[in-house]
């Protein structure tokens, strides 16, 4: 498998369906923007574009035995084309609808809605009829793209009506889903499955569609994908946890083959290779092999970052930078001493997990780096090979604590580093369990002692760190649990089961408080007590999924960030403060640089904004990565901002109120290099960059300002009868003889403007014909002429003035 062509920039928004043409190898996008675009499959070549809907185009579906396109959207229609672009039908119905399926053995066009699911038979002579229409119909506006193919923008008479309501829609919750039936699908088997945002599945027979079966709950988080296996009649459903599932036609879930830190946005079955593809909300693709379930996709080698972290070891020293990755990897960066400049190169790569790494906290305690991943494990690394500080004088009086809690121990070889302790054959490893791991010493490295690693584990995904007062590690996980760590023992202290509904996003501590808040799929926060791990108060009020919350300690408020795209500002009591909208989408990263009394927000837009909670407007933008950032941290001893992002690099900002700031913020400083490898796609800077706008060099504003003032104390020197001599402007070098040969210029041009013959006088005895004079001669005495003019106009407009002013006094 690999990748073929690329179409950039195909719409100005964002695609949310594609259909194909096996006939005419066509390929048909939807957008944001209204458009159906129809493409060359081969050639990538645009080949028409389609307009007709007035709203986000959320469907489109190709019948080959129709040769027909039909395409839904949230204006409320159904539009039916012929496969050469002309428009045939529109069926406009009362709501927004979202999906579309084709029943092939009863000739049905399933329409999902907003709890409404359409049923629509075809008039198979009215669709071949529509399918050979080839040109746009008298009185329509066609117009043609620069190859000559056409755009048709005309909707035709009704006609030859295609789609026909075979029955009255199916209602929820008595008869469909209480929510948006986000995809359809009908099997050969003679099976319709639909799939909601409320979690549910429905399976109706094709003869029985009065009385579906239901599964409520059949997902943690809202279905997002559905998919069909022909080969094998399985179902595979994707959500927005991540989740892909494989079920049944019945109903019974068989597997569960990926749990992604994206959501699982599109699926689909390809029977050539017989593989499942899943691809991402954001752009990464995964394939899996449904004879051996696991990923098949080991060619794709990623480094997208997913998180960062500063952290300053020694005091006075510059800070280390951790980077996670996608592919389970820590990076460890180094400010690189051979260059006179802030230019950073990895000094180690740390394969810690087996998967994403979502979360890193630096306990200074124990002097080690702590890392959560989706592989639902936690692991503590002491990185360098540093002894633990936990009061021992040997590696091994650690080992004998740790085995007198029961934690196994054991000691692998150097190249096997990093790996898991292995149960027992008949042993099972719960969640919530705790591992030791040893590895020999690196023999480049002189300690001459081992690393030790100890994983800690839950049973799903852990999404969130934090460090609590007394050794305490705090982690929330997708099994929505939190759970206390002693980090003295590694032992599980405390958990907290359901605490929420939905699988658990992040948590962050105030230490001013003892509090932490936690976030899940849902649109609201918990603030718990550190210490009884009781909810003190919930944080209600965005309409839509919380994505991120943080306690600004500068502010003392808790600040969180939702899906409606507001940021919203919270009191220690929980009562809303402030809110503020933007416009970049939802916020994938949220940072409080304390230091600086700034709030940085990673959009989706992959424009990171800074904010100073007083105003709604960011203080300043930083654009410059080409995908959406993950990670943001800060280097004080540089006051600089450090970004990590999908696009495979770390790049450096200067922060608001540096002296070396931009008055846009809008370049990046330096990029992260390995090695002499600049971590940045080629071409990044030149399309994503924009330089600030040229300003007036301060030495040019205080001439300026100097010629200003000159004017105007020669104007009062006049109107006084004193007239003084110019300040001389400290010049050098060409400037400086510039000046002089300028003031004698206008030392023998005092005597008087030029006469109407055109001549000049030089002092009192002689005169030079102004055609014979040089250009610089002329360009001076044409400036003096001009300024007597002018401050003879403003002499006059005085005099003017005061005499109006006595007249009126004088008639007063």
């Amino acid at each position: 498998m690999e990748l073929v062509r690329v179409i950039p920039n195909a719409h100005d928004f964002a695609i949310l369906s594609v259909a194909y043409n096996a006939l005419h190898k066509e390929l048909f996008s939807g957008s944001q923007d209204c458009l159906i675009k129809a493409w060359d499959a081969q050639t990538g070549q645009l080949l028409r574009k389609q307009s007709g809907h007035g709203g986000w185009i959320t469907d489109l579906l190709f019948v080959p035995e129709l040769r027909l396109l039909f395409s839904c959207s949230i204006d409320h229609t159904i539009r039916v084309w012929s496969d050469k672009g002309k428009q045939a039908q529109v069926v406009e119905l009362d709501g927004p609808l979202f999906c579309l399926s084709w029943c092939k053995r009863k000739r049905w066009l399933l329409v999902g809605g907003k709890a409404q699911l359409h049923v629509y038979s075809v008039d198979m002579a009215a669709a071949a009829r529509a399918a050979v229409q080839r040109r746009a119909p008298p009185g329509s506006e066609a117009t043609t793209l620069p190859g000559g193919s056409p755009i048709f923008a005309a909707v035709t008479d009704d006609i030859n009506k295609v789609l026909h309501e075979a029955m009255p829609p199916l209602q929820g919750p008595q008869h469909c889903q209480s929510d948006i039936i986000r995809s359809v699908v009908c099997t050969d088997m003679g099976f319709i499955v639909t799939l909601s945002y409320d979690r549910a599945m429905f399976i109706y027979g094709e003869d029985h569609l009065a009385t579906p079966k239901r599964v409520t709950k059949a997902s943690a988080a809202r279905f997002s994908a559905l998919a069909w296996d022909k080969a094998n009649n399985w179902l595979l459903t994707g959500a927005a946890d991540g989740c892909v599932k494989v079920w049944s036609q019945e109903g019974r879930i068989l597997d569960e083959l990926m749990h992604s830190s994206d959501q699982a946005a599109a699926l689909c079955y390809v029977p050539a290779t017989r593989n499942y593809w899943v691809t991402g909300q954001h752009g990464n693709i995964q394939a899996f092999d449904p004879r051996a379930p696991g990923d098949v996709t080991p060619f794709i080698k990623t480094t997208r970052m997913e998180a960062v972290l500063a952290v300053q070891l020694v005091e006075g020293e510059p800070s280390v930078i951790f980077s996670a990755c996608a592919d389970g990897h820590v990076l460890r960066w180094e400010l690189d001493a051979e260059l006179n400049a802030d230019s950073y190169r990895v000094g180690e790569e740390m394969p810690l997990h087996d998967s994403n790494v979502l979360a890193m906290v630096y306990s200074h305690d124990l002097e080690a780096l702590i890392t959560a991943s989706q592989d639902t494990t936690i692991q503590v690394h002491w990185h360098n090979l540093r002894q633990p500080k936990k009061g021992m004088d040997s590696l091994q009086g650690v080992i004998s604590s740790l085995e007198e809690t029961g934690i196994r121990t054991v000691r692998l070889g150097a190249t096997q580093r990093f790996k898991e302790a292995p149960a027992a054959a008949d042993e099972s490893v719960p969640g919530g369990t705790t591992r030791l791991a040893m590895v020999e010493a690196d023999p480049a490295v002189e300690t001459g002692m081992p690393s030790l690693d100890v994983v800690l584990s839950h049973e799903g995904r852990v999404t969130g760190l934090a460090l609590l007062p007394d050794w305490t590690l705090a982690s929330v996980s997708h099994d929505r649990t939190i759970r206390l760590w002693d980090l003295h023992t590694f032992r599980l202290m405390k958990t907290v089961k359901d605490a929420h509904e939905t699988p658990l996003q992040g948590i962050d501590y105030s230490s001013s408080k003892d509090e932490f808040v936690t976030w899940a799929m849902d649109s609201f926060a918990y603030v718990w007590d550190a210490v009884t791990l009781n909810t003190q108060y919930a944080l209600v009020g965005h309409t839509a999924e919380v994505t991120q919350a943080r306690w600004a300690e500068f502010k003392g408020c808790w600040v969180t960030a939702g899906d409606d795209d507001t940021l919203r500002t919270w009191s220690a009591d929980g009562t809303q403060l402030h809110q503020f909208a933007y416009m970049g989408g939802s916020v994938q990263c949220l940072f409080v640089d304390n230091a600086n009394s700034m709030v940085l927000a990673a959009m989706l837009d992959k424009v990171t904004r800074a904010y100073d909670l007083e105003s709604k407007h960011p203080a300043i933008k930083y654009v410059g990565h080409e995908e959406v950032v993950r990670g943001i941290d800060y280097l004080p001893e540089k006051g600089l901002y450090i970004t990590g992002s999908w696009d495979e690099s770390l790049r450096l900002w200067y922060r608001v109120g540096h002296p070396n700031n931009t008055p846009r913020g809008s370049t990046a400083f330096d990029d992260l290099t390995e090695g002499n490898n600049i971590k940045d796609p080629e071409g990044a800077r030149r399309h994503t960059q924009r330089l600030p706008p040229l300003e007036v060099p301060k030495a040019l504003q205080e001439v300026k300002t100097d010629l200003v003032q000159l004017f105007l104390t020669n104007m009062a020197s006049d109107e006084m009868g004193q007239r003084q001599d110019p300040p001389l402007l400290d010049l050098s070098g060409l400037g400086s003889q510039l000046g002089d040969l300028d003031r004698k210029l206008v030392k023998d041009l005092e005597a008087a403007p030029p006469d109407k013959s055109g001549t000049i006088k030089r002092g009192s005895k002689q005169g030079i014909p102004f055609s014979s004079m040089s250009r610089s001669q002329r360009r001076a005495s044409r400036a003096r002429h001009d300024s007597n003019q002018r401050q003879a106009g403003v002499r006059q407009l005085s005099i003017q003035s005061i005499e109006s002013t006595r007249s009126a006094k004088s008639q007063a």
